[in-house]
């Protein structure tokens, strides 16, 4: 549990009067979709000229004094190869958020997630400057009944520095 905000654009002319109000009926949605599945927090719209442009308000703009979040999650552009646009943006976004400090979380088939127990394995790409956080996160996730048949894997990625070698570097 802790501060959560769900968010969403709507791609539209932000002087658009029938925008904004369409955007008031998606916040309601939202809020009772969070009611619904017992997620406590905030929801937000925001009123864009692009999917992008609106998530970097949302990244820049989200949060009350010391309280904002600390993690942004996306869902994959599963069809990044053939629309490649939506691949650009996907890493707009991820530049965007690790600029402003957040920790990116996405998702591969956000609309698929199983609502009964799973097994295998879930892949981590650790950033070791994160201070832990990835793993701890996927500690906790698998600590959830649906996950809780899964194993861990971490990946990471090490650069070589003064001579010494990756695995070093690692522990």
């Amino acid at each position: 549990n802790g501060f959560c905000v769900v968010a969403c654009v709507l791609e539209a002319d932000v002087r658009d009067e029938h925008a904004v109000h369409v955007s008031q009926i998606e916040k309601e949605i939202i809020v009772s979709i969070m009611k619904e599945e017992g997620i406590q927090g905030f929801a937000e719209v925001v009123v864009a000229p692009s999917w992008v442009e609106g998530t970097n308000y949302i990244i820049q703009l989200t949060g009350i004094g010391g309280l904002v979040p600390n993690t942004v999650l996306v869902d994959w552009p599963v069809d990044w190869p053939t629309r490649p646009k939506k691949a650009e943006d996907f890493v707009s976004i991820l530049k965007s958020a690790l600029t402003h400090q957040k920790a990116v979380l996405t998702i591969r088939g956000l609309e698929t997630m199983p609502n009964e127990s799973v097994f295998g394995t879930i892949d981590i790409w650790w950033m070791i400057h994160d201070g832990g956080f990835l793993i701890l996160l996927s500690w906790l996730l698998v600590q959830h009944k649906i996950w809780r048949r899964c194993h861990l894997r971490v990946f990471t990625i090490t650069a070589t520095q003064d001579g010494v070698d990756a695995e070093n570097a690692a522990a």
